[in-house]
């Protein structure tokens, strides 16, 4: 019964570090790059090839100010 116990607290007490060892997921970074451009259409092709792009989240582009925003 005492090694049952024993068992017990043991897995109890890991199962606690583990859940005190998790990091709250970081919040995205961001980058701004100029990516030439001049239409509608070249803001659709534009974020859609950014996203393509392994860890890229999301791709904004502007076309007045020709910035495209990526958060990764």
């Amino acid at each position: 019964m005492k090694i049952k116990i024993a068992l017990l607290l043991c897995i109890l007490i890991g199962a606690y570090n583990q859940h005190a060892q998790a990091s709250p997921p970081a919040e995205p970074d961001t980058l701004s790059i100029w990516v030439n451009g001049a239409c509608g259409m070249c803001k659709t092709r534009i974020e859609e090839t950014a996203l393509k792009v392994k860890g890229v989240q999301s791709a904004t582009w502007d076309v007045k100010t020709h910035q495209l925003s990526l958060s990764i």
